[in-house]
């Protein structure tokens, strides 16, 4: 367990419970304290994770860029679509369009490390091989998946979602609201909005804000699940929670509303040494080429039984199962 003390260096004001009284906007509390919850922490950390794996990769390609590596991701899955559809005799790669992310998004560049929930590259796709049917836009989701580095619809999670939990799959690390310590008094300020294209304020928008007054000091554990699922590496999980976690929770600057005024700014200190952040790019290219080498050679036996219950292609499985393992191997060198 990673036990942390947050201390905010100005106002913080945490959103939470309903206007009532003099209060327009309350700050978040349990049992009548003061407090950050769990989701807030979580997300603050996950979201700097999701950063050091993208700036990592891109740090490793050196002279390669996101868009140049979503170009040559799709060009690739352009020429594999090309091929099968050379086998089959069909068209396949004219539909390709109408389902694929545009080449200069950046969830391409960084897809499977880190999913993109706005796009079909995330990691909950609606069809796996397990359920999808015979239709074209499908068929091609599913050859495209697997050339993406994905091993089976379901059971593949990105890296950011294995630590951290995503649709379907709960996280292995939970984050306990960190409540304030001691007899904290909240003060309340005045607010106006103002309009930014006539620089006036905005009618009826005087509000009063709660907050809590610098140098609070809060208290928060992250902690392993009692149970995991079937596909986590417990091992893992423990090293991620006594190692990284820390390193991540001490990078975590500012937290909760009105930040653009000065509001939230705040210093974490995590129980214990934790890593350095070159400890922390070690392990995430680790894990980075782990993922890679395990998706690439991953069995491709449950995408050729999903294959053959589509006509047009089941008679041509084998080839089609080829083409996939040349162009996910072409896809890894060209992450790594």
């Amino acid at each position: 367990m990673v036990t942390y003390k947050i201390t905010n260096l100005s106002p913080l004001h945490i959103g939470g419970g309903s206007p009532g009284g003099l209060l327009d906007q309350p700050t978040f509390k349990l049992d009548g304290r003061p407090a950050i919850p769990g989701s807030t922490i979580k997300g603050k950390v996950r979201s700097l994770f999701e950063a050091e794996v993208r700036r990592e990769v891109e740090r490793r390609m050196r002279a390669q860029s996101p868009q140049e590596v979503a170009r040559k991701l799709k060009k690739v899955l352009k020429e594999a679509l090309a091929e099968v559809d050379r086998i089959i005799g069909g068209d396949l790669q004219v539909h390709f369009c109408n389902i694929a992310p545009d080449p200069d998004t950046e969830p391409y560049a960084y897809y499977p490390l880190i999913c993109d929930a706005a796009s079909q590259l995330h990691c909950n796709p609606p069809h796996s091989a397990n359920d999808f049917g015979d239709d074209r836009s499908e068929t091609i989701r599913l050859i495209t998946s697997y050339i993406l580095l994905r091993r089976s619809g379901q059971r593949q999670y990105c890296i950011a979602c294995t630590y951290f939990g995503g649709n379907g799959h709960p996280s292995p690390l939970i984050f306990t609201p960190a409540t304030a310590v001691g007899e904290v008094k909240t003060a309340v300020a005045t607010r106006l909005s103002i309009d930014r294209f006539t620089g006036a304020a905005k009618q009826e928008r005087l509000f009063t804000l709660e907050y809590v007054p610098p140098y609070t000091e809060f208290v928060g554990h992250v902690h392993k699940a009692e149970e995991l699922s079937d596909y986590v590496n417990e091992t893992q999980i423990d090293q991620f929670l006594k190692h990284v976690v820390p390193a991540l929770l001490r990078r975590i600057r500012t937290i909760g509303k009105h930040k653009s005024v000065g509001f939230g700014q705040v210093e974490v200190k995590p129980e214990g040494a934790g890593q350095s952040d070159e400890d922390v790019r070690e392990f995430v290219w680790a894990e980075v080429e782990r993922r890679l080498a395990e998706a690439c050679n991953a069995d491709l036996s449950e995408l050729a039984a999903a294959l053959r219950r589509v006509k047009e292609v089941e008679q041509n499985v084998d080839s089609i199962v080829g083409v996939v393992a040349k162009y996910r191997r072409r896809v890894m060198e060209m992450l790594l």
